[in-house]
């Protein structure tokens, strides 16, 4: 989905508040994965599999591969993503301008190189974090 904007001055706490929303949207991808993560597995060793089912097995299992991935990607403390706004929250006073609003930009250009650049590695990165929550999973 899209980024849904907040207001997060109308918060009570404003860090702990930052923290809490930011998590919301990951977290969500987590529980979804973990919730279709018994469907999956019930479904994959039963007859279920050869009684022509298997497409719908598949599309569980990719939503709960994706929805591992989007998670873990979120939590990355890269603006504008959540686990930046994460990091503003718990972060002290001179730190918080690496995270304000005009960094978002930046951000976008630092992860489209990042994901671009095979010297970086950072899809090995992302799969050695990814891989064994998968393995819990599936």
């Amino acid at each position: 989905g899209k980024a849904v904007p907040v207001d997060f001055f109308a918060l009570r706490n404003l860090r702990k508040g930052m923290v809490v929303v930011s998590l919301a949207g990951p977290g969500i991808n987590f529980l979804t994965a973990l919730a279709l993560s018994p469907l999956y597995k019930l479904m994959y060793n039963s007859s279920v599999m050869q009684a022509g089912f298997s497409y719908f097995i598949v599309l569980v299992e990719y939503i709960i591969i994706y929805s591992v991935y989007l998670g873990i990607f979120n939590l990355i403390p890269i603006p504008p993503l959540d686990g930046s706004k994460v990091l503003f929250a718990i972060s002290k006073r001179p730190q918080r301008f690496l995270f304000d609003e005009s960094m978002n930009w930046y951000g976008i250009i630092f992860l489209i190189i990042l994901i671009s650049i095979p010297f970086f590695n950072f899809g090995n990165l992302f799969l050695s974090i990814i891989n064994p929550i998968l393995k819990f999973l599936l």
